[in-house]
């Protein structure tokens, strides 16, 4: 049976649900995004796999996930952490939600964390292929230098989400 996707109005209202391959560019839909960093505000980031339908083989915020329908944002982050790096999210919290319109439109809330060992970390290959911890220096050098290697509008939307969202000492 094919997942049911969350679907909201422009202000993030839920209004229904929708088969995934039925949510259309203008649909409306919510997204669940984790920035882990380590006790030095360093920001750990994976590589998505090179069979991802959307952005393969870029640079993005480790866990992400499409809200299916009956999950709230909390539920989601919860269930994709467990899902692809076999990590039990205990203890987070909420940086910003934003609205995204380009070519399609939804509703990304994201959630920070700390991770000081990712000895424990397991990665699902059929979501991310490695993973790279960044200080927020060699982040900006990176995007400066490569930026086609992240997820479109990385340094728009998720940089000043990850700035945001550092640890204070």
């Amino acid at each position: 049976m094919e997942e049911r996707v969350v679907i909201v109005d422009r202000d993030d209202q839920v209004i229904g649900d929708l088969p995934r391959s039925q949510v259309a560019p203008e649909t409306y839909y919510r997204i669940s995004s984790l920035i882990v960093y380590n006790d030095k505000g360093e920001i750990l980031l994976g590589k998505r796999a090179s069979t991802k339908a959307k952005n393969p083989d870029k640079w993005a915020p480790l866990v992400n996930g499409t809200n299916a329908l009956g999950e709230t944002y909390e539920s989601n982050i919860e269930k994709e952490a467990m899902e692809e790096i076999q990590f039990k999210l205990s203890e987070y919290w909420t940086v910003d939600t934003i609205r995204v319109e380009e070519n399609f439109n939804y509703f990304v809330r994201y959630f920070a964390t700390i991770i000081t060992d990712t000895s424990m970390l397991v990665l699902d290959p059929n979501e991310i292929s490695e993973m790279k911890w960044f200080t927020v220096q060699e982040l900006e050098n990176e995007l400066e230098a490569n930026s086609d290697s992240f997820v479109p509008k990385f340094k728009e939307y998720i940089l000043p989400i990850i700035k945001k969202g550092i640890p204070k000492a």
